[in-house]
């Protein structure tokens, strides 16, 4: 009752610092309704996470019930099978063409209605046409930068980055040796 009574968007926050068998016995005991509005405001990999959990009649009236654009995310989370690093990969990021100025950056930003939850990085892209990963920009980079400077003037080119199918192990241990919070991921060979 106490989600419930919340906002979506703030009982989603709730729901994610929750463990994963309690955020189940919350969801299914809600209208499916109510479920769907809350796993659409959870980021992907969090909703994928609870989805795989329930089983197939429980969660597909739940997914029905989600905004269809997330829903059609968190089913392509399906896609990787569990113990690899697609599996647990987020979604939600951001990426803007190299040749974007920071202060249009900065526009882009206060525009954006639905910015990931935590933005560390900024993903930089050959153009708007062509969406392959150049670069990355952090936030702190960012705020350091002048605003007339092209983001491919300060973007970091060496990407560290983790294939789908590999094993989070030896995800986490390239990580470490790169002093990384955070890797990209790529579906390049």
């Amino acid at each position: 009752q106490i989600i419930q009574s919340l906002e979506t968007e703030i009982a989603a926050d709730v729901m994610e610092t929750l463990p994963l068998d309690l955020q189940i016995s919350i969801l299914i005991r809600m209208s499916p309704t109510a479920a769907g509005r809350i796993l659409s405001e959870m980021e992907s990999d969090h909703a994928a996470d609870i989805l795989l959990d329930l089983t197939t009649e429980k969660a597909g009236p739940l997914l029905e019930q989600m905004e269809l654009k997330k829903a059609e995310s968190v089913k392509s989370l399906f896609n990787y099978p569990p113990g690899t690093v697609g599996s647990i990969m987020k979604l939600e990021y951001l990426y803007v063409p190299q040749e974007m100025s920071v202060d249009e950056l900065y526009r882009k930003l206060r525009l954006h209605e639905n910015l990931p939850q935590f933005l560390q990085y900024i993903y930089i892209t050959d153009s708007s046409a062509i969406k392959k990963l150049v670069g990355v920009v952090s936030i702190w980079e960012l705020f350091k930068a002048h605003g007339h400077q092209k983001l491919r003037e300060i973007m970091i080119k060496n990407v560290i980055t983790a294939k789908p199918m590999e094993k989070p192990i030896t995800v986490l241990k390239r990580m470490t040796q790169y002093g990384l919070t955070h890797i990209d991921y790529s579906l390049d060979s």
